[in-house]
């Protein structure tokens, strides 16, 4: 064997031997080995590998003591400009990226439903009920119908999500036709269902299941309809040929009419925090009498027939309230529902961006986080992207 020595006085001699493949291999005293360069011109140090500066100094380059087994390929030229990272593959393949990736982000939500528009009784009964609530869902408080809060949205960042408001349901100005039911809103998987419309003097139909059920009346059928589970609640009953039931709300039960003439009242919003204070959204709409139904939460109160006398009032726009129920002896119709509102909540540290058709506030900032508001989409293709 030849020796190389890295010193005369107290350095540790290199013997250098062969293998069975023909690889050189350094070791120290003959036993531990250094290095290995291999037949296919590979060097295999042990430990770690020293970069010693041109003056001073070293930059170690060192495996893990349980290092398994990779390998990483180098890019083939420099960065295309400064402040370039590397990023691999994991096929341990290296290139230069201009950004480090960014990690998923946390949005909270509180998406209501358009409410639904209320019905329309005339001079041979008031029997029409007050519209239904939109669907209310959130992850910061209670959810409509009951249910608690939901699960936070975990979303990746320059990915287009959907978002929607739904519009308030419509007016009827006939008493054989229901209200209209509201429309969805929707934020990337969250949906909540439009309320439904209340029913009216002339129909024989029970309004639909909504996000809250309208209010009954008609004149055989005086059911209210169904509300969606974890969304809201059904309307109040009506009393056929009589007087009508107040819509479902977020938060319960639409009411049902009370003998002798006093229609159902709207049922109640639930409360919510996400924009800094409580506020109560997504009422029921009230039902007709000769005393109305009134209505709380952002649904409009049903006609006051008696003195005195009063309009159906239409549902907040932006609340999800439903629309009062009217009496074509008052006027031609009754009221619509309000619109849906849809609220993104998100770490201060990230920001939100809008396609053209939305129209949105803020972000106001509400404790460590960012809070926008959503107030209208221009279409259903409308979307939201996250940095």
């Amino acid at each position: 064997m030849s020796s190389i020595s890295a010193g005369t006085t107290s350095g540790t001699a290199l013997v250098s031997t062969g293998d069975t493949t023909g690889n050189l291999v350094l070791r120290t005293n003959g036993s531990t080995t250094a290095m290995t360069i291999s037949t296919a011109q590979v060097v295999s140090l042990t430990s770690s590998l020293a970069l010693l500066g041109s003056v001073s100094g070293s930059v170690a380059l060192t495996a893990p003591a349980t290092a398994g087994t990779q390998a990483y390929t180098l890019p083939t030229g420099l960065p295309t400009a400064s402040g370039q990272v590397l990023s691999a593959t994991t096929a341990g393949v290296m290139s230069w990226t201009s950004t480090l990736p960014v990690a998923n982000i946390t949005v909270d939500f509180l998406v209501i439903a358009g409410g639904g528009g209320g019905g329309l009784g005339d001079g041979s009964t008031f029997a029409a009920g007050g519209g239904g609530a939109g669907g209310y869902r959130t992850s910061t408080g209670t959810s409509g119908g009951g249910a608690s809060a939901e699960s936070s949205l975990i979303l990746t960042p320059a990915t287009p999500y959907t978002i929607t408001v739904g519009a308030g349901g419509t007016a009827t100005s006939s008493v054989a036709t229901l209200g209209g039911n509201g429309f969805n809103s929707v934020l990337a998987t969250v949906t909540s269902i439009g309320g439904s419309g209340g029913n009216s003097r002339a129909s024989s139909i029970t309004p639909s299941t909504g996000g809250s059920g309208g209010g009954g009346g008609g004149t055989t059928n005086g059911a209210g309809g169904a509300g969606t589970a974890n969304q809201g609640y059904a309307g109040g009953t009506g009393l056929i040929n009589g007087f009508g039931g107040g819509g479902g709300g977020a938060g319960g039960l639409g009411g049902n009419y009370t003998a002798p003439n006093i229609g159902g009242n709207g049922g109640i919003g639930v409360a919510s925090s996400i924009t800094g204070s409580p506020v109560t959204r997504g009422g029921g709409g009230g039902g007709t009498g000769n005393v109305k139904g009134t209505a709380s939460g952002g649904g409009g109160d049903g006609v006051n027939y008696d003195s005195p006398q009063t309009t159906a009032v239409a549902g907040t726009a932006n609340f999800g309230g439903g629309g009062g129920a009217g009496i074509t002896l008052v006027a031609a119709s009754s009221a619509a529902g309000g619109s849906g509102v849809v609220y993104i909540q998100i770490p201060s540290a990230n920001s939100a961006t809008f396609s053209g058709g939305v129209a949105v506030t803020g972000p106001a900032t509400v404790g460590a986080n960012k809070v926008y508001t959503v107030t209208a989409t221009s279409t259903t293709s409308e979307t939201v992207t996250f940095s």
